[in-house]
């Protein structure tokens, strides 16, 4: 009784985050998909359980928006099944042609002595934070532009000025 009230419990917890969850067995395939992961990742939980390597099935994009090949993307993980990865940040680019920006976690899960048993994936959704920057710097370089522009023009006010001065001296 005491098992089904702590699995049920556990159940709960799973379903309830707010983050991403996903279950990977040690062959790849998602074994367990929480709500949030379904919503973030923009794909239906039937579509996600069961399926090896889940990122497969979408683009995926580095920081700076450029293709993130996928082999290179699982390599990370499939190199070092035992080290846990946290805050590994891509575009994932929805079946609808959003990119959505992910913030990525992976942790191993260990079975009976200390076998690898899996990973663990905690997925939040950063996409407002990384557009955020991104406006912020583009705001940044507009004004750097303008800034670099104004002080060249006082230059070259300056140096008609000096001119100006020099010649009325003579």
């Amino acid at each position: 009784e005491a098992l089904r009230q702590s699995e049920g419990q556990l159940r709960l917890l799973f379903d309830t985050r707010g983050e991403g969850l996903l279950l990977v067995n040690a062959e790849g395939a998602v074994a367990a998909a929480n709500p949030a992961a379904a919503r973030i990742l923009g794909a239906p939980r039937e579509q996600l359980i069961g399926a090896f390597d889940a990122a497969a099935q979408f683009e995926l994009l580095r920081p700076d928006g450029s293709p993130y090949p996928h082999a290179e993307f699982t390599a990370q993980y499939a190199e070092a099944p035992s080290r846990a990865v946290r805050d590994v940040v891509i575009g994932l680019r929805r079946a609808e042609g959003k990119v959505a920006w992910l913030n990525l976690s992976v942790a191993p899960l260990t079975g009976e002595r200390g076998a690898f048993a899996g990973v663990v994936v905690v997925i939040n959704d950063v996409t407002a934070r990384v557009e955020a920057e991104r406006e912020l710097r583009q705001h940044r370089d507009q004004l750097e532009s303008q800034v670099n522009a104004r002080t060249l023009a006082l230059r070259l006010a300056n140096a008609r000025l000096t001119s100006e001065i020099s010649e009325r001296q003579r």
